[in-house]
This record gives C-alpha cells, sequence and structure tokens, in this order.
C-alpha cells in the first residue's frame, strides 16, 4: 500500500505596504468629522495592501498641539486604536482650540493596520 503525502506552505498575510499622508481643513469653530477616505483614497500616495486587504483599524501615535482629537465624544489618547469601521459611523472627530483665532495647522501621526494580517504600519 502507498502513502502520499501532501505539504502545504504556511502563507503570510503581508501588512499594508503603503500608507500615506492627509489634509483637511475645518473652519474656526466647525468640528471635523473624518471620512475613512481621509486615511486611505484621499492620501498621497493612497493606502494600498498586498493582498488587497481593507483597513481595518488606525492607531494614533501623536496627538495635535493645538486642537483636540475625539472618539466618540472622549478625548484620544496616545496609542489608542480606532478601528475604521467607528470611524465611517463619523465617531472619530477634530475640535479646534477656539481660544485660537489665528491660522494653524494642526498635526498628528497615525498608522494603520490591515484586515489580513493586523500588523500596523505608518
Amino acid at each position: 500500500m502507498g502513502l502520499f503525502t501532501v505539504t502545504t506552505q504556511e502563507y503570510t498575510n503581508l501588512p499594508p505596504s503603503q500608507v500615506g499622508n492627509g489634509s483637511a481643513s475645518t473652519n474656526y469653530g466647525q468640528t471635523y468629522i473624518f471620512t475613512v477616505a481621509d486615511f486611505t483614497t484621499e492620501t498621497s500616495p493612497v493606502y494600498a495592501d498586498p493582498e488587497g486587504d481593507g483597513a481595518a483599524n488606525l492607531r494614533i501615535l501623536t496627538l495635535p498641539t493645538t486642537g483636540t482629537l475625539y472618539f466618540n465624544s472622549i478625548a484620544v489618547v496616545v496609542n489608542q486604536v480606532i478601528s475604521f469601521a467607528n470611524i465611517a459611523l463619523e465617531l472619530f472627530t477634530y475640535v479646534p482650540d477656539n481660544g485660537t483665532t489665528t491660522l494653524y495647522n494642526d498635526v498628528f501621526q497615525f498608522e494603520i493596520a490591515d484586515s489580513g494580517s493586523g500588523i500596523f504600519v505608518s
């Protein structure tokens, strides 16, 4: 009697290959509501993943110095993870500092994890 063995190699789902920079504008006293596109298709370069996996989670690495990021009306903290499903529900916002009346740019850093690997990439 013969024996036949089939060996299946492991599959490694790779993390996103490209996470770009984004920008937005808001008026004095106006809350900005982030969208999924703000972090995926409206970035330079656009979000890309080797297997085509969608963006699953956003991790905040630094906070803006003037305004405040909020998730579900609670101030965001460094290393907080926000799902893109919740971003699509309009739960992630930026509120400018209404005490500052001059033009200013506020910056924060983030990473994205895809739905396949779960590995964060900035």
